[in-house]
């Protein structure tokens, strides 16, 4: 085994490579030799120190040990989030400032109603056999990408993409998450869900991808069994990790089969909530 090879590291490089920790170590890469810059009086070790540091970085990950506890501990949630390149647990449905407003819509679609003594909201018993007869006949179909894209109304050369992420799908620009799914039984869902309001909501075909997904987010939380295998949903709260960050999640899945129909972040939600 060569020296190159014993400094590889592909736990924290190529696709694994943590975007946050590189940022951190190049910046105290830059620090170092800044400074060995000013102390030396010349430019050969600086310049070294830098040359260095970068195949470290490169070859590593990282040049500091024990940097992704660092940087969860140290860097502030929004700059880590700002980094990452996995897309964070979702947070309750937005009502933006284009006035949309999920739950007068959906009240509107007749796919919400009042429970009997006011205090929430349910489906309404005609679309709920609507919803479930269509995932009955999706059930054994296979969710792709462009079924998501089309229930989302993307245009077919959008700049907007759905892709697989493991069990999952993200919808994504270049810059900005517009959905996430957590499994293909959520995505399953929606699908179905979308088809059934296509029916029912004048105006569908005319809200932004990221509305139509806000609606049928909304939706996913009132559903009563498992769209892959009918058992119960229930909730649960536990904690997501990635490299440097983690993640206080409230789901909602199947208790036989696992599939998970959402996660919302409370972390986040509660934050907004008390803005």
């Amino acid at each position: 085994m060569s020296a190159l090879d014993r400094l590889y590291q592909p736990a924290y490089v190529g696709e694994n490579r943590c975007f946050p920790c590189t940022t951190v170590n190049v910046g105290i890469a830059l620090l170092l030799s800044t400074g060995l810059l000013l102390v030396a009086g010349g430019v050969v070790v600086p310049v070294g120190v830098l040359v260095a540091s970068i195949a470290a970085i490169h070859f590593r990950g990282y040049l500091v040990p024990g940097t992704p506890e660092l940087t969860k501990r140290y860097l502030p949630d929004g700059v880590l989030r700002w980094f990452d390149k996995a897309p964070t647990p979702a947070s309750a449905p937005r009502d933006d400032s284009d006035g949309v407003d999920v739950e007068r819509l959906l009240v509107a679609a007749d796919a919400l109603e009042p429970t009997a003594d006011g205090s929430d909201l349910r489906l309404t018993e005609g679309f709920r056999d609507a919803w479930h007869e269509r995932i009955g006949s999706r059930r054994s179909t296979a969710i792709e990408g462009t079924h998501l894209a089309n229930a989302l109304g993307i245009p077919e050369h959008s700049e907007t993409r759905v892709v697989p992420d493991d069990d999952a799908f993200v919808a994504t620009t270049a810059t900005t998450l517009i959905a996430q799914w957590p499994s293909h039984t959520a995505a399953l869902a929606d699908v179905t869900a979308a088809d059934a309001l296509d029916e029912r909501l004048p105006g569908w075909e005319r809200l932004e991808p990221a509305r139509r997904a806000d609606v049928l987010a909304a939706l996913r939380l009132f559903l009563d069994r498992c769209p892959a295998c009918e058992g119960p949903i229930d909730t649960s709260e536990g904690h997501v990790s990635s490299c440097c960050r983690s993640f206080q999640v409230l789901t909602f899945s199947c208790t036989e089969c696992g599939s998970r129909l959402y996660e919302m972040d409370l972390d986040r939600f509660e934050a907004t909530a008390a803005e």
